[in-house]
């Protein structure tokens, strides 16, 4: 899926309510301090980072779409953020305290290698965040025609990949229900979220 021609049009209502909701949902699990090394992995306009609105000491900001990063670095000139990173490309070779990263994980072809990457990258003890699509018919994505990897994850699936991977006490919710239009028709949708830490 082409990112970059949809960067522009990206910030809208329906995604800054569905940005807000995920923020409120993850903010408990994630336990930020000021102190925090962060990554967020697959940013796009960074939507949930600003809806968290919480400064560490360091948050990466990952994206593969420099159109996307392009919004990202105007928004954070605008606010004068210092602590905002943005970085293009995979992810960089240093390790964070809690990693969050929404509705990403379904547009990769090899998730158990993400997965790997990302246990990784995480300190001892530190937090990971997931937040994706419930399993669906493929409704979802089915305006998109570039859209060819995954129609969602089953929560248990996942938790059993995370545990693969050495993740612990891991647990999952739903999050978010909601409508998306395909012109004149429209399907309904679930986001959900799933936590897990790597062992001390």
């Amino acid at each position: 899926m082409n990112f970059n021609k949809y960067s522009k049009i990206w910030d809208n209502q329906d995604h800054i309510r569905r940005a807000i909701v995920v923020a409120e949902s993850i903010r408990p699990a994630l336990a930020l301090a000021p102190h925090h090394h962060v990554l967020e992995f697959g940013c796009g306009t960074g939507l949930v980072s600003f809806a968290l609105n919480e400064p560490v000491e360091r948050l990466v900001m990952v994206d593969t779409s420099e159109g996307m990063l392009e919004i990202l670095k105007e928004k954070i000139a605008h606010h004068r953020i210092q602590y905002m990173i943005p970085h293009l490309g995979d992810i960089p070779e240093e390790t964070f305290d809690v990693i969050h990263t929404t509705m990403v994980l379904h547009h990769i072809p090899d998730i158990t290698d993400t997965l790997q990457k990302l246990h990784q990258r995480l300190k001892p003890g530190g937090r990971l965040a997931i937040v994706d699509l419930v399993e669906d018919d493929g409704s979802f994505h089915a305006h998109f025609t570039d859209h060819q990897v995954h129609h969602g994850f089953n929560p248990d699936t996942l938790k059993e990949k995370l545990e693969a991977q050495g993740f612990t006490g891991i647990s999952h919710q739903l999050i978010f229900s909601g409508k998306r239009h395909h012109g004149e028709r429209e399907s309904e949708y679930e986001l959900f979220m799933i936590v897990g830490e790597k062992e001390q």
